[in-house]
């Protein structure tokens, strides 16, 4: 894996490369109001995903990398529009890279944790992650956005696997337990102390008194979030809701990218 002093995983070229050699082909909607896209969605979800790496803005997206990525200028505006559409385009893109890193650096565990991100109107937007821990590195390998109950959000940002899964209290629900063992995992849940009942609750606490000492580990998933926090900020210069999602999951994407590049 390149060492973090390396700069070829901050150059534009390797990351716009990997950007179009990884996004997953959109289908278009063969039905629905308006006119069609002009270009391929693919080439939209690119030009997002490198605005956000640069900390462009919309003009700036539009001057500077429009036309090298779509072939022509595109309007801020229309970029604007693709923003508050793209948020499942960049979910699967995030679970596709990870997959990736996944077979290059082989997963220990993994940590489902949650985080909030505030808009400019102090707006908080919560998303949850399933974040990989490896020898080597730490990344999001999957990403659910809401304030849902734990089952709802267990079901959205778990995918199908093995291998042991930490969580914290506020996961200690019979129901997400069950989503959890069902999946695949072995999950090593913190105890709610004012939570009792249940068959899936009695077979995880029983898992978590054995290997207490492991679930110490649990608050290196936070990793992640410093480092997005670190390299953009918490707190988003949006009003919608649904162009901060989509600019939080560009930015786990950007991130996920620059890990692949230096495995």
């Amino acid at each position: 894996m390149l060492p973090r002093w390396d700069t070829r995983h901050t150059n534009i070229k390797y990351f716009l490369g990997s950007v179009m050699a990884l996004c997953p082909e959109i289908v278009k909607p063969k039905k629905g109001r308006g006119r069609p896209p002009k270009h391929p969605i693919k080439e939209y979800a690119a030009l997002i995903a490198v605005k956000e790496e640069e900390k462009a803005t919309l003009r700036k997206a539009e001057t500077d990398y429009s036309e090298e990525i779509c072939s022509e200028r595109v309007d801020h505006s229309v970029i604007h529009y693709w923003e508050k559409k793209l948020e499942d385009v960049y979910t699967a893109f995030a679970r596709r890279i990870s997959q990736l890193l996944s077979k290059l650096t082989r997963p220990l565990f993994k940590i489902i944790d949650s985080t909030k991100f505030a808009t400019w109107k102090q707006k908080d937007v919560e998303f949850h992650t399933l974040t990989a821990i490896t020898k080597k590195t730490v990344f999001p390998a999957s990403v659910f956005f809401g304030s849902v109950s734990p089952s709802k959000a267990v079901s959205g940002v778990l995918p199908k696997g093995k291998g042991e899964l930490m969580c914290d209290r506020w996961y200690d629900d019979n129901k997400a337990l069950g989503i959890m063992f069902e999946s695949g995992y072995t999950p090593i849940v913190k105890p709610n102390s004012g939570r009792y009942h249940g068959h899936w609750r009695r077979k995880a606490r029983k898992i978590y008194y054995r290997d207490e000492i492991h679930y110490h580990q649990r608050g290196r998933g936070e990793s992640p979030y410093g480092s997005l926090t670190n390299f953009y900020g918490n707190r988003l210069h949006t009003r919608l809701i649904s162009t901060t999602r989509t600019r939080i999951a560009a930015r786990i994407v950007d991130y996920l990218i620059r890990l692949y590049i230096r495995a």
